[in-house]
C-alpha cells in the first residue's frame, strides 16, 4: 500500500501536508528548504535544563532524543493538520553531553578539549502527526574529526559569538567549517536534521517525504533543456535564414537525430508538466 501523498490506480493523492519546525534553528530550516520542503517556523517553549534534570538523563542519546519529542508535543498542541517536526543536538565527548556554551570561556575551554580529538553529535528527531495523534522519534548519530586548531584560532572563533549559539560550540556549514577536518556519517545531521532520517519517519507515519516538496519543476533545468534541443535542432538547417540566402541541405549523422528527438521529447515533457501545474 502506498504512503500517503502519492497516487495509487488513479486514486488522486492527499493534499499536500504542511510541515512545522519546532526550532529556531536557521540552519535546519535552511537544509529543509534546501531539500525542496518549504517548512513553517513555530519555536516551543520547553524548559531544556528543567526537563533533563525533572527527568534525570545523562545519556547525550537519550537527551537529544527526549528533548526533541518535548519539543514537537509542546507545539503540537498548538497546531492542526500538521506535521510537526522537533529537533534537538547534543555533542557527546568523553561519554558526557555538551549543547551550547553558557559564555565565551566555557566555549574556549571546549574547544581546547576538542580540538585534535574526534566527538559524536547527536540529533534526536521527533516527527508528530497532529491529525492522527502518532508520533516518531529516531536519533542520527555523526562522528566528528575535529582540527588541531591553535589557542589564537580559537579565541578569534569564540570572539565571533558563533559557538555560543549552537550545540557543541562548532558550526560545519559556517565559521567552524575549517575547523572540521572531516565526519563519519550524515553530514545535514551535523547541521541539525539528518534528511534520511527525516524520510524514515515520515514513512512509518504513512507519509513520502516527496509530498512535502513544493511541487513545482525545475524551471531552469527545463529552460536549459530548451536551449539545447533548439541548439541542435538548428543542425538540420531546414529553410532559408534569411530571404537572400538559399536553403541548404545538410547531411545529419543518425547519432545527432536521435539526441535531437530525445532532448525535444524530454523538454516538451517537462513543458507540458508546468502548464499542468500552473
Amino acid at each position: 500500500m502506498p504512503c500517503a501523498g502519492q497516487e495509487d490506480a488513479g486514486r488522486p493523492a492527499l493534499p499536500r501536508p504542511v510541515l512545522v519546525l519546532a526550532s529556531a534553528s536557521p540552519a535546519r530550516l535552511a537544509t529543509l528548504r534546501s531539500a525542496g520542503i518549504a517548512a513553517r517556523v513555530m519555536v516551543s517553549g520547553v524548559d531544556e535544563d528543567h526537563l533533563v534534570a525533572q527527568r534525570g538523563l545523562q545519556r547525550p542519546a537519550d537527551i537529544a532524543v527526549e528533548l526533541a519529542r518535548a519539543k514537537a508535543l509542546d507545539v503540537a498542541g498548538r497546531v492542526s493538520g500538521a506535521l510537526v517536526l522537533g529537533c534537538d543536538s547534543v555533542l557527546e565527548l568523553d561519554g558526557l553531553p555538551h549543547g551550547k556554551p553558557a559564555d565565551p570561556a566555557q566555549a574556549a575551554q571546549r574547544w581546547r578539549q576538542m580540538r585534535g580529538r574526534s566527538a559524536v553529535l547527536h540529533t534526536g528527531h521527533h516527527v508528530q502527526d497532529t491529525s492522527s495523534g502518532r508520533g516518531v522519534s529516531g536519533l542520527a548519530s555523526t562522528v566528528v574529526h575535529f582540527a588541531e586548531v591553535d589557542d589564537e584560532e580559537i579565541a578569534a572563533y569564540v570572539g565571533t559569538g558563533e559557538p555560543l549559539r549552537v550545540a557543541g560550540a562548532f558550526t560545519i556549514d559556517g565559521l567552524g567549517g575549517p575547523f572540521v577536518e572531516g565526519v563519519e556519517g550524515d553530514h545535514h545531521n551535523v547541521v541539525g536534521l539528518s534528511l534520511p532520517l527525516l524520510r524514515r519517519l515520515l514513512a512509518q507515519l504513512g507519509w513520502r517525504i516527496t509530498a512535502l516538496w513544493a511541487g513545482q519543476p525545475n524551471r531552469p533545468l527545463m529552460e536549459s533543456s530548451l536551449r539545447r534541443s533548439l541548439g541542435l535542432a538548428k543542425i538540420f538547417a531546414v529553410g532559408p535564414t534569411s530571404t537572400s540566402t538559399p536553403a541548404r541541405s545538410v547531411s545529419v549523422p543518425s547519432t545527432v537525430k536521435k539526441a535531437v528527438r530525445s532532448e525535444m521529447r524530454a523538454a516538451c515533457c517537462m513543458l507540458c508538466v508546468t502548464m499542468t501545474i500552473v
